[in-house]
């Protein structure tokens, strides 16, 4: 197989240099910064960046050395420089996979915060919820017909509900109303 265009050798170990901001997410880690910044980091050799002789005027991909052609866009150690501004790149590097897998746990775990945090206020309802949402609804469309049949009676109310279905309406009694609960503990649901 065919080795890729533009290899470099990352660094075992990149240096903190002040002024360079630094962004991570569970993929890569995103470096904000001079060339001469960057390269005091260790990310890549001055003569890599975009614009200088033999390089892209804009954006590179550089790729570590004996990386194949079809190895995937993710691989471990793939660092894209792009020029963001006159002077200023920004360089953003792949981690390894296993700091991508404790990343993306400590995310899965962050959202699972997150979720707990909205159902508890007022948010998406636990399945429990859900069910006995459902309940009550079913619970407030019986008494609405009930109360329609003791108030109209039950020979005018099925000939109403009669003539809706004729019309292809769907009967305005309880079931245009929604039940939501407001989290955990919730002594009455609140209707919509």
């Amino acid at each position: 197989m065919a080795e890729r265009k533009h290899q470099y050798e990352p660094a075992a170990q990149l240096t903190e240099v002040p002024g360079v901001r630094v962004e991570r997410n569970w993929l890569y880690d995103v470096y904000r910064g001079t060339p001469a910044e960057l390269v005091a980091m260790g990310l890549a050799p001055a003569a890599m960046f975009p614009g200088e002789p033999g390089m892209p005027l804009v954006s590179v991909t550089l790729w570590p050395r004996g990386t194949e052609h079809r190895s995937g866009w993710n691989v471990p150690g793939r660092l894209h420089l792009s020029r963001t501004s006159k002077g200023t790149f920004t360089a953003a590097l792949v981690v390894s996979a296993e700091e991508q897998e404790t990343r993306r746990a400590a995310e899965a775990v962050r959202q699972a915060e997150r979720d707990a945090k909205e159902r508890a206020s007022c948010g998406t309802p636990t399945a429990d919820e859900q069910e006995h949402a459902r309940a009550a609804n079913i619970e407030i469309r019986w008494r609405v017909l009930d109360a329609a049949i003791d108030q109209l009676g039950l020979d005018e109310v099925a000939a109403r509900v009669e003539q809706l279905r004729r019309e292809r309406r769907p009967a305005r009694s309880a079931g245009h109303l929604k039940v939501v609960w407001c989290g955990p503990g919730a002594e009455q649901p609140r209707l919509q």
